[in-house]
């Protein structure tokens, strides 16, 4: 398991016409705090991988993992960076650091929320 909290949302982190949350940690320049969640991690150190079929849960709202990029791992742990997508991925709009969830709802997140991702073996 691994957790992370929301210490900073962007003004234009979360939009109506884009379903995704685009995670980043404290080191995020000015410009990518504008368009991004800044978190801090919880249990920094603890090694984890997220796959397809693990949880994400924001706050008590919980997602199911359906397709993980190829760099998303490794992006998380050494850049605090993901995209989290709110849908399944296409042809057109498959990002190598992307994590895809379901349901395709964005969820409601505030400063403090926060992130678990679980294994689920």
């Amino acid at each position: 398991m691994k957790q992370l909290r929301i210490t900073e949302i962007g003004k234009n982190a979360v939009t109506a016409n884009e379903p995704m949350l685009i995670l980043f940690n404290q080191t995020a320049t000015e410009e990518i705090r504008k368009v991004a969640v800044i978190h801090e991690e919880l249990d920094k150190n603890q090694p984890f991988a997220i796959k397809k079929g693990d949880k994400i849960l924001f706050g008590e709202q919980e997602y199911q993992v359906e397709e993980v990029g190829e760099l998303a791992n490794s992006s998380l742990a050494e850049l605090g960076h993901v995209t989290i997508v709110f849908h399944l991925p296409t042809n057109e709009h498959h990002l190598p650091n992307s994590i895809y969830l379901l349901p395709s709802e964005v969820p409601e997140i505030n400063v403090g929320t926060i992130i678990t991702f679980q294994s689920e073996g």
